[in-house]
């Protein structure tokens, strides 16, 4: 479905941004038909035509109850496609929830130009986008849930001690995802072996370097191997006849350090 089936509304209390919105999207020849201050300022001008309609509203603008807000809009105008644009400091499981309950079908965290025109015509489509970040607030969420639900059976996550004290714990996932690392595997390839999305392999790498205090996938894979039990390896296993030597292993990782990082 095409930008010329929809007209475009933007809502934030910030003139400023409503102006840089206005701009980038009139140039990418998005219809834009209002530009308000607060949703109910932007409700009032908009006409009974009909229009499929794309809503991006800013949410750091401070408006009381925006969720509820966005819910009424929803209902008036089921077919709306409605993106919102937040700061990392809001971002949380409980409020990205919320804001997909309340009808919203994108979440933003200050996308660059490219990458918003990009997502937009994702939610056109009827997609449904969601932070990266979010994701992993998700996955780590759902790894303690993971976890309590063991830990009531009497297991035991994997554990190791880092400098400074501590015991980082990582998911049966992320331990299956760091014995791939320590192999040398690409984020392709070990988005095949899991049977999950290369974006997902990403997102756990980024938690294991995080969980473990590492700064890349070579620090990650020679710490690995220097955890073996953490990484799910038993003391007595060997390095694989298939596996390349660890020098080998870092300088493979090395290229692949930067999209970790992305």
């Amino acid at each position: 479905m095409g930008r010329s089936a929809f007209v475009t509304v933007i809502v934030s209390a910030r003139a400023l941004l409503r102006e840089g919105l206005w701009r980038i999207l009139g140039a990418a020849d998005f219809e834009i038909t209002a530009a308000a201050s607060s949703l109910d300022e932007a409700m009032g001008s908009l006409s009974t035509e009909d229009r499929l309609i794309l809503l991006i509203v800013d949410v750091n603008s401070g408006q009381p109850d925006i969720i509820g807000q966005i819910r009424s809009f929803k209902q008036q105008h089921p077919t709306a496609r409605i993106a919102l644009l937040a700061e990392q400091d809001q971002l949380s499981p409980t409020t990205v929830v919320a804001a997909f309950r309340g009808g919203a079908d994108a979440y933003f965290l200050k996308p660059n130009p490219e990458t918003l025109l990009k997502s937009l015509e994702l939610v056109m489509l009827g997609e449904t986008i969601l932070p990266p970040e979010a994701l992993s607030l998700f996955l780590d969420r759902y790894d303690r849930s993971v976890e309590s639900e063991g830990a009531a059976r009497g297991e035991q996550p994997a554990e190791a001690e880092m400098p400074g004290g501590g015991s980082p714990r990582l998911s049966a996932r992320e331990q299956c995802i760091l014995r791939d690392l320590i192999e040398g595997y690409s984020n392709k390839m070990i988005a095949r072996r899991n049977d999950i999305a290369e974006a997902t392999v990403k997102v756990h790498v980024k938690a294991i370097l995080r969980k473990i205090r590492v700064n890349n996938r070579t620090q990650a894979a020679i710490w690995g191997m220097n955890h073996r039990s953490f990484a799910g390896l038993s003391s007595e296993r060997t390095v694989p006849p298939s596996m390349p030597p660890l020098a080998n292993i870092a300088k493979r990782l090395e290229g692949k350090d930067h999209s970790a990082r992305a």
